[in-house]
């Protein structure tokens, strides 16, 4: 576990570095497509980073068995920066379906926090997107549905609830 704690640890402090918060001029009516693009564009520049972490903590899963899933999660909430790129986003999934097992597995690792509302979303436009381009996800709910919380947060779901409703 402290080797992986380790890279999670380095990755975060490299992509912090290169890090810069994007401005953005709110009185603009398009202040948010602006907000979004740098937020891609800094995806873009960290890729390397991102392939290298998301293979990395995946395969400390699996040799597990998933049975370090809450404290690998707990390394990842710890960081600065990577925990907020860490999860694939929807482009990225469509673009290399590989990328599908980490956002399911980072998305039950964040285990409907800090929003619960945002992630039910987040898991919605991830399942309506699989929908549309007919990708096969339940092999790999029904793979993390074991370890998936059985929490229920803020008195409607947890994230086992929405796997099962998902298959």
């Amino acid at each position: 576990m402290a080797t992986i704690r380790s890279k999670i640890e380095l990755i975060d402090e490299e992509i912090t570095k290169v890090y810069k918060e994007p401005t953005a001029d709110f009185t603009q009516p398009d202040w948010e497509k602006s907000m979004q693009a740098a937020a891609a564009a800094f995806r873009l520049t960290i890729q390397p980073e991102l392939s290298f972490i998301r293979k990395a903590v995946l395969d400390c899963l699996e040799q597990a068995n998933y049975g370090n899933v809450h404290i690998i999660a707990q390394y990842i909430n710890l960081t600065q920066q990577l925990k907020n790129f860490l999860t694939p986003t929807t482009d990225e999934i469509l673009a290399d379906q590989q990328n599908l097992q980490y956002a399911f597995t980072f998305f039950m690792m964040r285990d409907l926090m800090p929003d619960a509302r945002d992630e039910i979303m987040y898991f919605n436009d991830l399942l309506k997107a699989c929908r549309k381009k007919r990708i096969k996800y339940a092999p790999l709910l029904e793979k993390l549905l074991p370890h998936a919380s059985s929490q229920i947060r803020f008195g409607n779901y947890s994230v086992k609830m929405l796997f099962e409703g998902a298959l």
